[in-house]
């Protein structure tokens, strides 16, 4: 596909990797932890999410959304990678450590269109991240107010503030602004 295809495809933001630091710095901001269910919206490689299963978060599930079908199935690839790896170093089946496959669901990654939705299943969510421009923002304003109002989630968007809500915090790594909403 041309680059005028994948412009198309991106109705929301260009896919523009987080740096693993500005990623870190934005689950440190919200206070992710294994308490939290965490989701990123334009999920792209997956990097956002597998930082948010690491340590020192260890999130209890993190879910991916992205709307390329390619970045998905690298995401997947690259979490299957990742789990396969941390099962023969012997992860898993220890003090409060999940044994067998149940840890193999601990990510996953939904090929999803969020402008091509009335809604958007966030069921659980507590901890939201996102990386889209001010107009994606916009266009997904609604959703994430109809799907979150009221829960407590904290939503960090990154790069540009959410136009007509109020940050509760501001941070900035490597250059770029994040913004820390509680809904």
């Amino acid at each position: 596909g041309s680059w005028d295809d994948y412009l198309a495809a991106a109705h929301l933001s260009p896919y523009v990797p987080t740096p693993e630091p500005v990623g870190r710095e934005i689950l440190r901001m919200a206070c992710a932890s294994a308490e939290d269910v965490h989701f990123e919206l334009g999920s792209g490689d997956g990097r956002m999410n597998f930082l948010a299963v690491s340590e020192p978060f260890g999130v209890k599930r993190s879910i991916g959304i992205e709307v390329d079908r390619e970045l998905v199935d690298v995401s997947r690839k690259k979490w299957e990678t990742i789990f396969r790896g941390s099962r023969k170093r012997g992860g898993g089946g220890g003090d409060g450590e999940p044994s067998g496959d149940a840890d193999a669901g601990k990510v996953q990654f939904r090929c999803e269109d969020l402008l091509g939705a009335d809604s958007i299943d966030l069921k659980g969510c507590t901890v939201l991240t996102m990386y889209f421009v001010e107009d994606g923002l916009l266009k997904i304003r609604p959703a994430l107010e109809e799907a979150l109002a009221g829960s407590g989630c904290r939503v960090v968007t990154n790069g540009y503030a959410m136009p007509g809500w109020e940050a509760q915090e501001t941070g900035e790594c490597m250059g770029l602004s994040f913004y820390l909403y509680v809904l």
